[in-house]
């Protein structure tokens, strides 16, 4: 959204990450007004193909998560199993949430 960062968060509920994360996730975007978080279920089966074949992305592992900049620029992504996409929101996540 324009103004906004957004954070595509792709996820399983079969994922023990992604059960964590989602709890924490809804605390933070109820915390930070300027962070739209916009959340895709893999579904509980979910392949690498199936993945890129519905959303173009390499997606390794879940969580997957892809930042961007208020003006729509990419800052921060995962790619295949790296996680810098992950690492930021939980970078963002634990300032938030500690205070």
């Amino acid at each position: 959204m324009p103004g906004l960062y957004t954070v595509l968060y792709f996820y399983s509920d079969t994922c023990p990450g992604c059960r964590r994360l989602n709890a924490d996730i809804k605390l933070f975007s109820g915390a930070r007004k300027d962070v739209v978080v916009r959340k895709f279920n893999l579904g509980d089966k979910w392949s690498g193909d199936d993945a890129y074949n519905t959303y173009r992305l390499k997606i390794g592992k879940t969580p997957f998560i892809h930042i961007y900049g208020p003006s729509g620029e990419l800052i921060a992504e995962d790619v295949g199993l790296k996680g810098e996409g992950l690492d930021l929101l939980y970078e963002w996540m634990n300032a938030v949430l500690a205070s």
